[in-house]
């Protein structure tokens, strides 16, 4: 997989982090839905950062045997992935 590339620097972004933790969202009312594991990756110039290469199969998911607690006690991090239409805010 290639990496993310920065538009604003025209540079290779670098992994900043492997496996963070991405929770999935209800659309509406942002209770979790379900979580996977990504890549962070950061610009070296900017440092604007993105998420990529988000996992195809959750390692939990609402209503299975874990509690979301439970879950998340086991995670190295957590970043939030919203399903709500964009602000247009720039």
């Amino acid at each position: 997989m290639r990496r993310p590339l920065c538009v604003k620097c025209q540079m290779d972004m670098r992994a900043e982090r492997n496996g963070v933790t991405v929770v999935e969202t209800y659309m509406g009312d942002k209770s979790p839905y379900k979580t996977m594991r990504a890549d962070l990756f950061k610009c070296p110039c900017c440092g604007f950062e993105v998420i990529s290469g988000i996992a195809d199969t959750p390692f939990w998911r609402a209503h299975h045997e874990k509690s979301f607690e439970e879950a998340m006690a086991e995670t190295s991090g957590l970043i939030y992935w919203w399903h709500e239409k964009c602000s247009g805010t720039e």
